[in-house]
């Protein structure tokens, strides 16, 4: 990251989007910390709050309508803002489900799609998504956040193969274990009895012992801002990086995203009558 550079992140109430916020605008960088209620800026020094609930079209297209206006330019676009939901799917309402996808998913697209016309313009940005590795292995009562993670995760994807000729960068980050208020906050069903009894009396808030804390993430976060182009998907630490081994996760997709679409000429910056054989 470079002193100056202009960030909007989203969800910067607490946790890690609180984190990064204050951590880059101490680095120098002109930061808009996006949240749903203005008034949890207030400990929040050196930012620009934006009143920004990502489920409102409305708010995301004048969040960067205002970052144009006062900046000029975006640099950096930060999908942060996320909701946790935690029991086994059949006690799972509907709605909770829809709810989870508005934030983790469609609010990402919506910001996102507010952002790309100001940074095609400029020719130049960076679009970092915070995902999770319950994308990666979906554990059991973690579903919903898992189903929400993995296709905010498939939008990262195809985005990133898209937007490549403008000089827009895409990189995902897999946080594992993060002691922050998002399991504290979990929606999570009320059940004393039934078959899942011994599932749901279990799924308790989690412990911080052995957690890593926002604010190593944010730094974590923040390194990954600063590699070079090249890789998509980002671990943040060694729980990932042994579950990307794994799972092979680690392995550069693109040449499948080539033969398999047959647009590789799209991904090479041809116009179709060019690069098509």
């Amino acid at each position: 990251m470079n002193r100056n550079e202009v960030v909007c992140i989203s969800g910067c109430s607490s946790g890690i989007g609180r984190a990064l916020a204050a951590r880059l605008a101490a680095q120098g960088a002109i930061v808009y910390a996006g949240m749903r209620e203005l008034d949890a800026h207030s400990s929040l020094t050196g930012v620009r709050p934006l009143q920004l609930d990502v489920t409102r079209a409305d708010q995301a297209e004048e969040a960067m309508r205002a970052i144009e206006h006062e900046c000029g330019r975006l640099d950096v676009l930060i999908n942060n803002a996320g909701v946790n939901v935690i029991g086994p799917w059949e006690l799972i309402p509907t709605e909770v489900v829809r709810r989870a996808f508005e934030v983790n998913f469609f609010g990402a697209v919506e910001l996102t799609k507010a952002a790309l016309p100001l940074m095609r313009g400029q020719r130049d940005g960076h679009i970092l998504m915070v995902s999770s590795l319950s994308a990666l292995v979906a554990p059991p009562a973690g579903g919903v956040y898992a189903a929400s993670k993995s296709a905010l995760e498939a939008f990262a994807e195809s985005l990133s193969y898209e937007v490549r000729r403008w000089n827009i960068r895409v990189s995902i980050v897999n946080p594992g274990g993060y002691a922050t208020a998002l399991d504290v906050k979990s929606w999570r069903p009320s059940v004393p009895e039934g078959p899942y009894a011994p599932l749901t009396t279990s799924l308790g808030a989690p412990s911080a012992a052995g957690a890593g804390s926002a604010e190593e993430a944010a730094d974590r976060i923040i390194k990954v801002l600063s590699e070079p182009p090249g890789r998509l998907r980002h671990p943040l630490d060694d729980t990932g990086r042994r579950i990307f081994h794994q799972l092979r996760w680690d392995i550069d997709r693109e040449p499948i995203a080539r033969a398999a679409s047959g647009l590789g000429w799209w991904l090479n910056g041809a116009d179709a009558e060019d690069g098509q054989p």
